[in-house]
């Protein structure tokens, strides 16, 4: 089978973590956790927790501090896998964790945006990001403004959508960077996958991560028009210079729309039509998650050699990890767990 000589070893490695992904009945025990405590009782008790989480004590512990531990189990596979690589394909799973990096960064600026909290402490995070060839973990999160932060990532792919930002914006806020940041990744990672040599690698990997910028460009140009008073040229800016199955010409029409509606019958004039439910606008950020996760389903089945295999598992792990930071903050606040898991919206 095309591909085998280069993924068997790894497509097996991932059918052996996929065993150890959180199933709903893992969800719904944490949703039904009486404290947050319990959550972490039960975590450090699972493979694929307990390895860093074990110097955690769920008696003394902060929940911030939690929340950022589980994530070393995002950079725990990433090595695993790794490890089964050529240099080539280890390049492109870089490239795609650098999404974690920016959301270091991301919480860095958060944090200068939100100075009346209490300073986070990210130094749990040293052990995934010392060392990154991307930036000096201790100056980035050591910067307590914006210039300082683009001091910090000197040499940096990550410096410059900030200080453009920082430039171009007279009074940005905390949303500006947030979309730069999110626009810089997608912008990356686009160009990586198009690098691809094998045919079969950069088709189905286009395929996934097109169908996710085109349906987030959709939305966002909606959402300007429905809840925000921008023009099109600022809508522009926000989206994510990069096309699939959506046409430049179609983007250029639903900036020009003179009403959300009208964006909305445009988009049913998309291949994406079938996804999005133009009579009920509210669900299409559920509906754009669902679709991708379907994809990733469906790539999966139909090339288990190829480097889809990879970015479904990472993908898998890291809506995973979102999952459980949701339930801990939702039975921190005491919802129910019908509710905790009604809002998950877990597909088998």
């Amino acid at each position: 089978m095309k591909g085998i000589s280069t993924y068997g070893a790894v497509a097996t490695k991932i059918r052996g973590m996929r065993s150890h992904l959180l199933s709903t009945e893992d969800y719904e025990r944490m949703a039904s956790a009486g404290s947050v405590k319990e959550i972490v009782t039960f975590l450090k008790s699972h493979p694929s927790y307990a390895p860093v989480l074990e110097d955690l004590d769920p008696d003394n512990m902060r929940r911030e501090a939690f929340e950022r531990m589980i994530l070393r189990s995002v950079f725990r596979d990433h090595s695993k896998i790794a490890h089964f690589l050529n240099q080539k394909h280890k390049d492109l799973l870089t490239v795609f964790a650098t999404q974690y990096e920016l959301r270091l960064i991301n919480n860095c600026i958060r944090m200068m945006y939100n100075k009346y909290l209490d300073r986070i402490d990210l130094s749990v995070y040293r052990p995934m990001y010392e060392g990154s060839p991307n930036f000096d973990f201790d100056k980035v999160i050591a910067a307590d403004d914006i210039d300082s932060l683009i001091r910090a990532l000197e040499r940096s792919p990550y410096q410059e959508p900030i200080k453009k930002v920082r430039d171009q914006a007279e009074n940005a806020e905390l949303f500006d960077y947030e979309t730069a940041l999110n626009r810089f990744y997608f912008s990356y990672f686009w160009e990586a996958i198009r690098k691809i040599d094998s045919s079969e690698d950069r088709d189905v990997m286009m395929d996934i991560h097109g169908s996710e910028i085109d349906m987030l460009n959709l939305i966002w140009v909606y959402r300007a028009k429905a809840y925000y008073s921008v023009s099109g040229k600022e809508i522009s800016g926000f989206l994510i210079p990069a096309y699939h199955k959506v046409k430049p010409r179609q983007i250029a029409e639903m900036v020009a729309a003179n009403s959300p509606e009208e964006v909305l019958k445009l988009i049913a004039q998309t291949k994406y039509a079938r996804v999005f439910d133009t009579s009920d606008p509210g669900g299409m950020e559920t509906a754009y998650k669902a679709h991708i996760t379907h994809l990733n389903a469906k790539v999966r089945r139909e090339h288990p050699y190829s480097f889809a295999v990879i970015a479904a598992y990472s993908a898998d792990k890291k809506e995973e990890v979102d999952r459980i930071v949701r339930i801990t903050e939702s039975v921190r606040y005491g919802y129910a767990p019908k509710l905790i898991m009604e809002v998950l919206n877990i597909q088998e």
